[in-house]
């Protein structure tokens, strides 16, 4: 559902706008998994089912104000929005068959052959695990600005536009995670299915527990899933999953050691809270210098400071051990640019152009989260820094009624303090003073770090966009566009190695760890982008038909070539059809 109000007020003066947005979507999905665990001793195959359900709510609100006072235009922007996302109930049941037909001998075969192996069994498999799960989000946002714009005219030859402002912008998050899960096999989860026969007597059990028949759908089809190369055996019910969690719910506080209790560790570690605070001021000005030469230097001062509260936890004997805290970081930055157009001819232009931009780290990345396993340690980085990049494009143009504008532009990035995810073994935690020190031991460890190296990127881009307006008819109405655009990039990723040195008596055993890294292409860029559409326009009538290609977007980096990972070729075909309508109801 989704409603708008838009007021709008023009005086002598200036403008003033008052824009009102609201929508509300509620989002019900089933998820129906298969995995197949080749190297698992047990030769396991794992059914999943996964009931979920989603409400978003969105509310924003911008005033805006135009007016003109002596010797300047003022822009006046204020704003407000609020979003709240809630996962009041997501539900998944987990079933096991250990007999499949698998085993670690498959491990060199493909995945398409792997699935010839496997059997399936639906009274071989049982329930072993129900999550149930909610969710609840919330964030808000005030945001104002304030632009002064300017002409001033010095002398026929040279005339300026100045234009100066700031703008200030809070922002307020929260997320509240609860989770209650637990096995039907373990720790007295025979309770659990007890209590779902004395409810439902004829559900169908088999030795190890709950028998996946109960849940298989005969309503439901998969067609042809990946073209009928992997099938997936059994399409499960999702209702007979919801009426069994409140029996679970029940019992919980019955069953012995907790075959389905709350989750005390899941529900406080996702857990965060926060606002972030961003300032900026900029200063700008337009010089046309005769008729041939425009030059647009500016320069803008923008800082983020954030604030997030996250739990910080460690596993110790018999259970954990942590609490909140709450970390203050805050990041300014001078953005100078400068632009340069030159029009040697009334057809031809060149435009070079210096800019630097900011990217700054996703907020759920820098909370002061922590999670120290016994053998791992998930770590939120908040003390990461906003990529930055250095951007240098020069743009050839040429316009004539016959051909309609061409643009040839070569365009470079150098990248500073890339985030990306990391992956590797650390023994040494003193560059992270707040986690547990001298522990005397390696760990998996996972991050998202700044890389300590420059990226380059370069690139060229070419334009076309015309009118066939000079061709007879009726090949007169016939318009084209295409852009292509080629991208070069390289980066390097660190590397952690862990290799183990083993001692005849098994006493003096060494763990050495190596950083190292590897080059490879930039992260989510693609090699190609091509765009081009073709259309016709006849007096009222219009018709475009478009296209979009990308291809090989680097996806995933490793070490490993076989473990890296490109997107295929990407296509999308549009077709768009208009008609003017005139209608004169005084003609009737």
């Amino acid at each position: 559902y989704g409603a708008t109000v838009v007021l709008d007020y023009h005086h002598e003066t200036g403008d003033i706008g008052f824009m009102n947005f609201y929508s509300s979507s509620t989002t019900n999905a089933t998820d129906r998994s298969e995995k197949a665990q080749v190297k698992s001793s047990n030769e396991q195959l794992l059914y999943n089912i996964q009931s979920e359900e989603n409400k978003l709510n969105i509310i924003s609100n911008l005033l805006s104000i135009k007016q003109t006072i002596p010797f300047f235009q003022v822009n006046i922007k204020l704003s407000h929005s609020y979003a709240e996302s809630q996962n009041p109930q997501d539900i998944t049941f987990k079933f096991l068959q250990q007999t499949a037909g698998l085993s670690e001998s498959l491990v060199k075969l493909s995945p398409k052959a792997i699935t010839s192996y496997i059997t399936h069994d639906d009274t071989k498999a049982y329930l072993y695990n129900i999550t149930n799960s909610s969710a609840y989000s919330d964030e808000r946002a005030y945001t104002a600005s304030l632009d002064f714009l300017s002409d001033i005219t010095f002398s026929n030859l040279l005339s300026a536009k100045i234009k100066f402002g700031g703008m200030y912008q809070y922002r307020k998050r929260s997320y509240d995670y609860n989770q209650s899960d637990g096995s039907t096999i373990y720790d007295g989860g025979s309770f659990i299915i007890d209590a779902f026969r004395n409810e439902y007597p004829w559900l169908v059990t088999n030795s190890n527990g709950l028998s996946l028949e109960n849940f298989v759908y005969d309503g439901y089809s998969y067609g042809n899933f990946l073209k009928g190369d992997y099938k997936l055996a059994y399409p499960l019910n999702p209702d007979l999953m919801l009426q069994l969690l409140p029996i679970a719910q029940s019992k919980s506080t019955t069953a012995s050691g907790g075959a389905y209790r709350v989750n005390k560790l899941a529900n406080t570690v996702n857990d965060y809270s926060g606002n972030e605070k961003k300032s900026a001021a900029y200063l700008m000005t337009t010089l046309n210098i005769g008729q041939q030469v425009t030059v647009i230097p500016g320069v803008r001062y923008q800082n983020l400071t954030t604030t997030y509260t996250a739990m910080r936890e460690e596993v110790i004997p018999g259970g954990y051990q942590g609490g909140f805290a709450t970390v203050t970081q805050s990041h300014g930055y001078w953005l100078p640019m400068v632009h340069l157009r030159y029009e040697p001819l009334s057809w031809l232009q060149f435009h070079f152009a210096y800019t630097n931009t900011l990217n700054y780290p996703d907020y759920s990345s820098i909370t002061p989260r922590y999670y120290v396993g016994t053998s791992f340690i998930s770590y939120n980085n908040y003390r990461l820094k906003p990529a930055t990049s250095e951007n240098y494009d020069l743009v050839m143009s040429i316009y004539m009624n016959e051909i309609g504008l061409f643009t040839l532009d070569g365009f470079t990035k150098r990248i500073k303090d890339l985030i990306f995810y990391s992956h590797g073994y650390i023994s040494d935690l003193s560059t992270y003073p707040e986690l547990p020190q001298n522990r005397n031991q390696v760990y998996d460890f996972t991050t998202y770090i700044n890389s300590p190296y420059i990226v380059n990127l370069r690139g060229i881009e070419a334009d076309w966009q015309t009118h066939f307006w000079y061709l007879p008819e009726p090949f007169s109405g016939i318009v084209f566009s295409i852009n292509y655009t080629h991208i070069f990039s390289e980066a390097n990723y660190p590397k952690s190695i862990k290799t183990v040195y083993y001692s005849e008596d098994g006493t003096n055993d060494i763990t050495v760890i190596n950083d190292t890294l590897y080059t490879t292409r930039l992260l989510n860029q693609p090699n190609d982008i091509l765009n081009f559409a073709f259309g016709y326009d006849y007096k009222g009538f219009s018709a475009r038909i478009s296209m979009l290609y990308q291809d090989n977007i680097f996806k995933k980096p490793d070490f490993w070539l076989q473990n890296r990972i490109n997107s295929d070729k990407y296509v999308r075909w549009d077709l768009s059809v208009k008609q003017a309508m005139v209608w004169n109801p005084g003609i009737l």
